[in-house]
């Protein structure tokens, strides 16, 4: 006959094992805190979140914190709108919530409803609390974005392209005077963003192509490239084959957008790429 000591004891353990059951189902239902999954589904479309952070932050002074902002998509692995998260980012900027205030306004959405319908709030509450590290990587990226010295007016070029970070390439993206003026223009190929970002601050250089661009303000030798300079390249080192250009950002990095299919980003121009096709610098202010 067992001791009423080891029946305690067993009872005792039994007790323990079905929490830490209850617990492991409750953490793989909101996708486990410890898993790799929904860091790599954020960072599948960290462009489009970190540039809505940031463009919030320039309108409203307040700064949205990622996984407040990325977890229903991260959670239902739904690919992130543009415009519906920075609906969602203005909402979180405006308004004073806990998670649970959060979890429980996205359930009452028509929209979004259905894919939450399996998650309690609870459930949601640990999601959104596990997604917390996201914050602490948008705050790393924000501090490796470093603009370099330059004069006034170079560096204001640079970090006015810097805010179209995440952006889509779009070919022909921003060459009519109208979109060039748009301070909220979202679409850019590479010369577009060169005029985009020159003519926000007080630059009118118009609507032009990169070889235009290659021809305009005067020449900067690569050794003295400054902050807001541009870089023309060029695939067989003419100008007949000029074909994309980029904006100096300092400490051997540009912002460009690239190509279809990519968003507006930094490169560094001493990649083997980017060496061998450098053309020219421009100063076009």
């Amino acid at each position: 006959m067992k001791s009423k000591k080891m029946v305690i004891g067993a009872v005792s353990s039994a007790g323990f094992f079905f929490f830490v059951l209850i617990l492991l189902i409750v953490v793989a239902a909101s996708g486990g805190s410890g898993s790799e999954e929904p860091l790599n589904r954020y960072h599948d479309h960290k462009e489009i979140y970190t540039q809505i952070i940031q463009e919030v932050y320039e309108e409203k002074g307040y700064r949205v914190k990622a996984n407040e902002l990325c977890w229903y998509f991260v959670l239902t692995n739904t690919r992130p709108n543009f415009a519906e998260v920075k609906i969602m980012a203005n909402w979180i900027a405006e308004h004073d919530f806990s998670y649970s205030q959060l979890a429980e306004k996205f359930k009452e959405m028509d929209d979004k409803r259905e894919a939450l319908e399996e998650y309690s709030i609870l459930e949601l509450v640990i999601f959104i609390e596990d997604l917390e590290d996201l914050n602490e990587i948008e705050e790393d990226d924000n501090d490796e974005i470093v603009v370099g010295e330059g004069s006034e007016i170079g560096v204001k070029i640079a970090k006015k392209a810097l805010t179209r970070i995440g952006y889509m390439y779009l070919w022909g993206g921003c060459h009519t005077m109208e979109e060039v003026r748009n301070p909220n223009q979202t679409r850019f190929d590479c010369s577009g963003l060169v005029c985009w970002a020159h003519y926000q601050n007080g630059i009118d250089i118009g609507v032009a192509n990169t070889k235009l661009l290659s021809r305009m303000g005067k020449k900067v030798n690569k050794a003295d490239l400054s902050v807001g300079d541009i870089i023309l390249f060029s695939s067989n080192k003419s100008y007949a084959g000029i074909h994309h250009v980029g904006i100096y950002i300092g400490n051997n990095q540009m912002v460009h957008a690239p190509q279809d299919g990519v968003p507006v980003q930094i490169a560094r121009i001493d990649s083997p790429f980017f060496t061998n096709e450098y053309y020219a610098a421009r100063r076009l202010y």
